[in-house]
């Protein structure tokens, strides 16, 4: 297994950025900044690009999403954004409704990756 931290990429807690094994990357949860779900999905998937790009890698590598969203009424924005950040050949995604740790966070973005 290979534990991947990027420089200058911070963590709320005690975690590594992800975790490469058996071909497949598993990118921890990724908060973004800004002040509409459009503003930090944009900016959880820059956070997202970064950790690709440390091992070579870019969205074309992604093959599951999961969004955790704050309250259901983000979910058209959310979606609307979402499209334009994966125009074509979609991975896999996962919504759930549910509370992210930081309190003016409006999501967080979970991904897996294949390494091949």
């Amino acid at each position: 297994m290979d534990y991947i931290n990027v420089d200058g990429l911070a963590k709320a807690g005690p975690y590594v950025h992800a975790v490469a094994a058996d071909g497949m990357m598993f990118i921890s949860g990724m908060i973004g900044e800004g002040l509409t779900v459009s503003e930090q999905l944009i900016s959880a998937f820059e956070k997202v690009d970064k950790v690709l790009s440390s091992k070579g890698m870019g969205r074309s590598n992604i093959v599951k999403v999961t969004v955790y969203l704050r309250e259901s009424r983000l979910f058209s924005e959310m979606n609307e954004e979402y499209s334009r950040l994966f125009p074509e050949k979609r991975p896999a995604r996962t919504t759930i409704i549910a509370m992210p740790p930081v309190s003016d966070a409006l999501l967080e973005v979970e991904v897996i990756a294949s390494i091949r």
